[in-house]
């Protein structure tokens, strides 16, 4: 319990209610936290608390409403990481074997279907989950089929308020994005398009040609741009949403095919650099490319 004339704070320990007064606060008594009472001005991921039936402890804020992760709807999914991303420790372009999964931290894993909470916003009767035998894969199975759990915990905090995509534009017609959780800025449209609403057509690129042009890049006057590695490029998917699932407001345009710059090491072994992750934005799949989109991403500000 925090002293009588100090405001307890979010995360701050609680039995009830009246342990969370003066701060605007209410007690989620199956977290056992003092939360926000309302996210109407709340960023993503702040605690909060929503009962329902059965009660699901691990309330959060998404898109200003307070919501239970794996609810079964495509509504409460996460809107994203709510993190720094860590890295692929990917350090060659090749590679033989299984194992996207560290196996001394996670020894006897099931390398091939971990549920995750979130829905498939096409088809809220199939649910998201990770094949860690081929690395970044994610694909959708019917939410009766028995797969394994992994579970997951993260501490309380959260990052200050205000939205999470930043949208500028430095040069004319070469709009940039800035994102306030994992620091990243990203080319506001995908290459090949320009403007506001990102018109014009986004040509393919093979894989080495999508590396070339990021690095020659001067989009937004920046000259640091790389292609994103697919933890990066699948932290601006939304899958709350479909075609596309990603902020229209922040990333507006068709939705893309687009290269990330990491090698699929598991179905390609014997062929260095011939497989490569993408990300597929109309329902937010990562897939094995064959050479689409480009859009750059460099380190903020």
């Amino acid at each position: 319990m925090p002293d009588d004339d100090v405001a307890p704070a979010i995360g701050t320990p609680c039995a009830r209610d009246a342990s969370c007064s003066g701060a605007g606060l209410i007690c989620n008594e199956s977290w056992g936290i003092c939360v926000v009472s309302s996210c109407d001005t709340q960023p993503d991921f702040t605690p909060c608390e929503f009962v329902t039936s059965p009660d699901r402890s691990y309330d959060i804020c998404s898109s200003r409403a307070c919501v239970s992760p794996g609810c079964g709807d495509a509504s409460c999914n996460p809107p994203g990481p709510g993190f720094a991303l860590p890295d692929t420790s990917q350090q060659l372009c090749y590679g033989i074997g299984y194992l996207a999964i560290d196996p001394d931290a996670f020894p006897a894993s099931d390398l091939y279907v971990v549920w995750s909470s979130s829905s498939y916003a096409r088809d809220t009767a199939r649910a998201w989950y990770v094949a860690f035998a081929v690395g970044w894969a994610v694909y959708t199975e019917s939410k009766t089929d028995e797969e394994s759990v992994r579970c997951v915990r993260r501490p309380v905090g959260v990052r200050d308020g205000g939205p999470r995509f930043t949208r500028t534009v430095p040069v004319a017609d070469q709009p940039v994005v800035g994102d306030a959780v994992t620091g990243l800025v990203w080319q506001g449209c995908t290459a090949g398009q320009t403007g506001a609403n990102c018109s014009g057509s986004s040509p393919g690129y093979g894989w080495i040609g999508a590396l070339l042009y990021c690095q020659l890049s001067d989009w937004g006057g920046f000259t640091d741009w790389y292609l994103p590695n697919i933890r990066e490029l699948q932290s601006i998917v939304d899958d709350r949403r479909a075609e596309p699932a990603i902020d229209t407001v922040a990333f507006p345009g068709d939705p893309s095919e687009e290269w990330s710059s990491s090698v699929n090491t598991t179905d390609c072994p014997y062929s260095p650099c011939t497989c490569v992750w993408g990300v597929l934005f109309t329902d937010g799949s990562a897939f094995d490319s064959r050479g689409y989109a480009v859009r750059c991403a460099r380190q903020g500000p």
